[in-house]
């Protein structure tokens, strides 16, 4: 796929009290696009970190619009850092990547990207090279499992990354999915086929999604863009919560924005999947 020269942000999320600063500092980054910052879903995990006060977590996110880890790896690569008018974001060159020596970094593919089994081989590889990365770093791979589009029957297609410069009709396709359930076996036997090879945690977000649905069939969890909604956000964050700290989220009182009894589900899913 050709690769869009976009510029790579990364947000710091930084809030906490001196008396948080003196415990032990975990810093996490994510790579990925709107699926990972919709909602502010970050600032949710970071505060439901703070929450917990058990270790101090500072969250980054890098993270643009439709972008794929294809692009992000080559303005990785690119070595430019940029501070732009805000003060608070920068333009991620592989040498500061280096030096803030990140912990856990959380990547997030374009979900039709790992559903087209040609295009997926290609993200593989960039994961592989980001692993690398991250692993020279000293930091782990945290892989963020796909959630379903839920738009079916349906299937999908991409342009052919090297022929389609010459032949405007050359695509690969997915296989035509007919339910969440065929879509999500898909992104899961992905995301544990990379995992297994690079030794990677994975997040379940989408058998996440899916278990909430068969809990409550009402429920949204996406918005009409097919973004997550709040409670599907929320949802993400506690299993990110989950990944790391090896616990659920079970301090809900903070977060009124999603009701409660969807609150509780979450943690009866994400008790199911530990």
């Amino acid at each position: 796929m050709m690769v869009c020269r976009k510029r790579f942000f990364v947000l710091l999320f930084l809030s906490f009290s001196p008396c948080i600063a003196q415990k032990d500092t975990s810093h996490v980054l994510f790579i990925g696009n709107s699926l990972t910052y919709s909602n502010d879903m970050p600032a949710i995990l970071q505060q439901m970190f703070e929450t917990g006060k058990d270790k101090n977590y500072i969250l980054y996110s890098a993270t643009l619009p439709g972008i794929t880890l294809e692009q992000h790896l080559e303005l990785l690569l690119s070595n430019t850092d940029e501070k732009v008018s805000t003060g608070r974001q920068l333009v991620l060159g592989k040498d500061t990547f280096q030096k803030r020596k990140f912990d856990y970094v959380i990547l997030q593919e374009a979900t039709v990207r790992m559903l087209i089994p040609e295009i997926r081989k290609q993200s593989f590889r960039c994961i592989e090279q980001l692993d690398s990365l991250i692993k020279e770093n000293g930091g782990k791979t945290v892989l963020y499992q796909n959630y379903p589009i839920y738009n079916y029957p349906h299937s999908y297609c991409l342009p052919d990354p090297v022929k389609f410069k010459y032949d405007s009709d050359a695509f690969y396709c997915s296989e035509e999915l007919l339910n969440s359930k065929q879509e999500v076996e898909i992104l899961v036997k992905a995301c544990t086929e990379i995992g297994n090879r690079i030794g990677a945690k994975i997040t379940p977000i989408g058998q996440a999604f899916e278990q909430l649905k068969r809990l409550n069939p009402r429920y949204d969890l996406l918005s009409d863009d097919g973004h997550p909604s709040k409670v599907g956000s929320y949802l993400i964050a506690s299993f990110f919560y989950w990944i790391i700290t090896e616990r659920c989220f079970k301090k809900t009182g903070e977060f009124t924005e999603v009701p409660e009894f969807q609150k509780l589900d979450i943690i009866e899913v994400c008790e199911s999947l530990n």
